[in-house]
């Protein structure tokens, strides 16, 4: 049992990412106002690492304590 993650609460974080950034990308306007407002997509691929990095980190830990369980 893991420790205060959830990987499903996780995976839906990930999903929303990506489907903002998609949905910015899709926006003709906010394209064309890129050079004005590209510190959004900066913040949101940035969020996007963090979150993908958490989502690594549980994997690795879930490991690490099946480990820590099996000595």
């Amino acid at each position: 049992m893991q420790k205060g993650k959830s990987l499903g609460f996780l995976c839906l974080i990930l999903l929303g990412y990506v489907a903002g950034i998609t949905g910015k990308f899709m926006n003709e306007k906010y394209i064309s106002s890129l050079e004005s407002n590209w510190y959004v997509l900066f913040f949101c691929f940035l969020n996007l690492l963090m979150v993908f990095i958490d989502f690594l980190l549980y994997f690795r830990n879930r490991k690490l304590d099946k480990k820590t369980k099996n000595v």
